[in-house]
This record gives C-alpha cells, sequence and structure tokens, in this order.
C-alpha cells in the first residue's frame, strides 16, 4: 500500500498555479543581466580587489626586506581602508547633506516672489482663509442640495398635496 502511494505521488505532476508571461519572463531575464552586469560585478571585483591589497600587504610583512617595505605596507593598508570606508563616507555625507540641500531650497524658494496663496495669507492670514474656504464648500453644497436633491424630495409632496386639495374641491362640488 505504501508502495502504491509513492507511486501515485511520482507520477502525478501539479501544475504551476501562475505562469508568467513572455513579456515578464523577458523583463526578469533583463533584470538579472542587469544585476549581474552592474550590481554583482562591481562587488566581486571591489572584493577581489581589496582581497588582493589585503595578500600582497600580509606578504610584504613576511618578507625579509619588512623594514624597507614599511611604506608600501602603510599605502597597502592606507588603500584598503579607504575603500572599505568609503560606502559609508558616502551614505553619511548623503545623510547629512539632504537636510542641508533641502532647507537651502526652501530658503531659495521663498526668496522668491509669493505666489497667490501665500499673498492672501500674509495679507488676511490662515485662519481667515480656512474659513472662507468652509463657507464656499458649505454654499456649494447648499447648491447642490437646491439644485439637484430637493426637487425630487419635494415633487412627490406637491402631487400629494396637489391630489388633496382637487379630492377636497371635488368634494366641495359634490356636497353643495
Amino acid at each position: 500500500m505504501n508502495k502504491q502511494a509513492q507511486i501515485q505521488i511520482t507520477t502525478t505532476t501539479a501544475e504551476p498555479s501562475y505562469k508568467p508571461t513572455d513579456a515578464q519572463t523577458e523583463r526578469a531575464a533583463a533584470r538579472r543581466r542587469f544585476n549581474r552586469l552592474y550590481v554583482y560585478l562591481p562587488i566581486w571585483l571591489l572584493t577581489a580587489v581589496i582581497l588582493v591589497l589585503t595578500g600582497i600587504m600580509v606578504w610584504s610583512v613576511f618578507t625579509p626586506a619588512a623594514a624597507e617595505n614599511a611604506a608600501f605596507l602603510s599605502g597597502v593598508a592606507d588603500l584598503i581602508l579607504i575603500m572599505v570606508l568609503l560606502p559609508s563616507i558616502i551614505l553619511w555625507g548623503v545623510i547629512v547633506g539632504l537636510p542641508i540641500a533641502y532647507y537651502v531650497n526652501r530658503y531659495q524658494e521663498r526668496r522668491k516672489e509669493p505666489t497667490p496663496d501665500q499673498v492672501y495669507v500674509r495679507q488676511y492670514g490662515r485662519f481667515r482663509l480656512i474659513l472662507w474656504q468652509i463657507d464656499h464648500k458649505v454654499e456649494q453644497l447648499s447648491q447642490f442640495i437646491q439644485e439637484r436633491i430637493l426637487p425630487v424630495i419635494v415633487r412627490p409632496i406637491i402631487r400629494v398635496h396637489e391630489l388633496a386639495a382637487a379630492l377636497k374641491a371635488w368634494w366641495e362640488t359634490l356636497r353643495s
């Protein structure tokens, strides 16, 4: 019985629930090529250069003329240190530079000619402008209700009153 179950499991093949389209597979292949060429390759090359420089430095330390190689070893060590720390230096430069650039940009924008909104804010105040905007929205809503919603509600009521007036007039004519 176990053998039959095993045979059934091995003979059944499951279809994937989603098959990517040709365009999606082409984009995925293009992304893989791009990543290999412009992301992974530079990382591997930089790693290889750092490892080679480290190997040269270690080899130079153990050679007999180590005293003469002191300046060379110092230069190689400095080069390795610069290559390892350069990404973090760039990152921190960007982190510090972005807020400075933001505030400089804001200062330059403020020095330009003010927009009409800024003129109104200076002339009337922000709170009064907000109240005027609310008033305008209430006016629009009131107009919408009067033009679109009230006729729909009032029309049946007017018809009922017309019918009641007609029935009352008919009843009065019958009684007289």
